[in-house]
């Protein structure tokens, strides 16, 4: 959000400026298991930094994590009502692919989060399900960890129906650049037929009532709608 680019940065998610944070005196820290570094967060607890850690790594936590994060912050009404938007209005996902797909074949998408080396998303990632509620099947859906590093060759023998590629921030320069190294494969499937597109992915990648926006769009650039 605009407003939050006029807020000191604490430095990035995977290694935080401990100091940073204790000088600002916050009266809450949220954090997550799978992203904040555990020794920075039990430092913070040491120093009597009160601290919140969260679990998002499957739609049902990122369920229970907004209630969690409204009862610390002294919301809790608030915080259920929210969870109860995010179960809503993943049901209607659910709902919509269903109704598109009509016992139709969903369509394999490699969910591209990385270049040199070649980063996708794998079973452990809540992006997983993500692909499964808009009807879609995740080509490493196979793959143990939140975020595998296959070799390219493997993904071409995959051949996936259509390929994503997300984007961060707002130069999508680079990631454009990512998404036209797979032409050089011209026999893949979603190369092939043109399926090789650019999300803009900071709303898919929010754990938060947010990612219902990323889920609708999602939706469309695998299911090759406008």
């Amino acid at each position: 959000p605009p407003k939050l680019e006029k807020i000191p940065s604490i430095g990035a998610y995977s290694r935080f400026n401990l100091e940073k944070v204790v000088a600002l005196k916050p009266d809450l820290v949220l954090a997550t298991t799978h992203g904040n570094p555990k020794d920075q967060v039990l430092h913070l607890r040491e120093l009597k930094v009160p601290v919140v850690v969260v679990d998002t790594e499957s739609f049902a936590q990122i369920e229970e994590s907004i209630r969690i994060v409204g009862q610390a912050m002294g919301a809790a009404k608030e915080g259920q009502q929210l969870a109860e938007r995010f179960k809503a209005g993943l049901a209607n996902i659910r709902a919509k692919a269903a109704k598109e797909l009509a016992g139709g074949r969903k369509p394999r998408v490699l969910l591209q989060v990385g270049d040199e080396p070649l980063i996708v998303v794998g079973k452990q990632s809540f992006l997983n399900e993500a692909i499964q509620a808009v009807g879609g099947e995740n080509l490493y859906g196979d793959a143990g960890s939140h975020y595998p590093r296959p070799a390219t060759e493997d993904a071409v023998h995959r051949n996936p129906d259509v390929i994503i590629v997300l984007a961060l921030g707002k130069d999508l320069k680079p990631f454009n650049e990512m998404a036209g190294r797979w032409a050089q494969f011209p026999g893949m499937k979603a190369v092939k037929s043109k399926q090789v597109r650019v999300l803009q992915g900071d709303s898919i990648l929010r754990p938060t009532l947010r990612h219902l926006e990323g889920l609708s769009l999602l939706q469309k650039a695998i299911h090759g709608k406008k």
